[in-house]
């Protein structure tokens, strides 16, 4: 069986990430940062990206 994939919305990655606005969000998904897509008017980030970016920034430091 294939693995689902949660999508949440710019507003709740901004949430997670501490980020007052989610302009950050737009921008991590434009650089490839992090998964996601804009479907009408919002923007969709697959979840699981945002903990791997959160990791990997956590590894870097």
């Amino acid at each position: 069986m294939a693995d689902k994939v949660k999508l949440i919305t710019a507003q709740e990655a901004a949430k997670i990430l501490r980020q007052n606005k989610p302009d950050k969000i737009y921008l991590l998904v434009r650089s490839k940062c992090l998964s996601g897509f804009k479907c009408g008017k919002r923007w969709l980030i697959d979840e699981d990206s945002v903990y791997k970016y959160i990791n990997r920034c956590l590894l870097n430091q």
